[in-house]
C-alpha cells in the first residue's frame, strides 16, 4: 500500500511537471490566434496541459488516501470486524467520506456559480493552484471534479453503509447453537466459525475448507473463517463431505 502510494505520488508530480513544461512553451497571456495556423496546436497544448493538471490533482488524492490508510494499518488502528468499536469508527470514515464529496460538490456549485471563483474555492480549503486547475476546461468545455471522482465516492460511501448494516445486523443476532455432524461440529466463537475435527480430516474435506476459505488455528485447534451465514454454509457443506467419506470408509470395511 505504501509503495503504491509513492507510485501514485511520483506519477502526480510528473503528470504536472509535464503540464508545466508545456505551459512554459506559451507565452504569459498568449491568446489562442483563431484562423492562425498555430490555431490547432495551440488548442492542443492548452487540452494538454489541462488534462496533466488535472490528472496530477486526482493522482494526489488517490495517494494521499493511500497513505492515511498505511498509516492507520501500521497504527494498527485498520478498521477490523473483530474490533468491539468497528461500528463507531466505521461511521466515522463514513462521516469523513461524505464531507469529502460535499466538498467535491460544493467546489462544483461554486464553479457555475460564478464570480470570483479562486477565492470561493479558497474557502474550501483548495490552494490556488489547485483552485486554477479545476478551473480549466477539458475537451468538452467542462470544468470543476469530474462525474467519475464523485460517483467513485459514493461507491466507497455505499460499501461503508453496507458493512455497518452487516456488523449491526450481527451484533443483534444471536450466535447459532453448535451444530453435529457425525464425529465433527461446527461452533461459532469470537466472530468466528470453527469446524473441530476429533482427528486430522481427509484430504478432500482439508481442500474443501481451504476453497471455502477456512484455516487451520492451531491456537483453537480447529479450522475458522470470519462469522457469516455463508461461512456456515460453506462449512456445513465441508462436514457434508466428510460425513459422507466416513460413510464410505464404514461401508468399505
Amino acid at each position: 500500500m505504501r509503495g503504491r502510494a509513492e507510485r501514485l505520488g511520483t506519477a502526480a508530480r510528473n503528470a504536472e511537471a509535464r503540464g508545466r513544461s508545456i505551459s512554459d512553451n506559451i507565452p504569459f497571456g498568449q491568446p489562442v490566434l483563431i484562423g492562425h495556423h498555430s490555431q490547432a496546436r495551440h488548442e492542443r497544448d492548452l487540452e494538454r496541459i489541462r488534462s496533466s493538471f488535472t490528472k496530477s490533482i486526482v493522482l494526489a488524492e488517490e495517494a494521499r488516501v493511500l497513505e492515511r490508510r498505511a498509516d492507520s494499518a501500521e497504527r494498527g488502528t485498520a478498521v477490523s470486524s473483530d474490533d468491539p468499536d468497528a461500528i463507531t469508527k466505521l461511521r466515522e470514515k463514513l462521516a469523513r467520506l461524505h464531507a469529502s464529496r460535499e466538498r467535491m460538490r460544493a467546489a462544483n456549485a461554486a464553479i457555475r456559480a460564478g464570480g470570483d471563483v479562486v477565492a470561493a474555492l479558497g474557502t474550501l480549503g483548495f490552494r490556488e493552484d489547485q483552485a486554477r486547475t479545476l478551473l480549466e476546461k477539458d475537451f468538452a468545455g467542462r470544468v470543476g471534479f469530474p462525474d467519475y471522482a464523485l460517483r467513485n465516492t459514493a461507491a466507497e460511501a455505499a460499501r461503508l453503509e453496507r458493512r455497518i448494516r452487516q456488523l449491526e445486523e450481527r451484533a443483534a443476532t444471536p450466535a447459532p447453537g453448535d451444530v453435529v455432524l457425525g464425529d465433527a461440529r461446527i461452533h461459532e466463537e469470537e466472530n468466528r466459525v470453527q469446524v473441530i475435527f476429533p482427528d486430522i480430516p481427509p484430504e478432500e474435506t482439508r481442500r474443501a475448507l481451504k476453497a471455502a476459505g477456512f484455516r487451520w488455528a492451531r491456537s483453537v485447534g480447529a479450522w475458522q473463517r470470519h462469522a457469516s451465514p455463508g461461512a456456515w454454509h460453506a462449512a456445513r457443506e465441508a462436514l457434508a463431505t466428510y460425513v459422507g467419506l466416513a460413510a464410505r470408509g464404514s461401508q468399505a470395511s
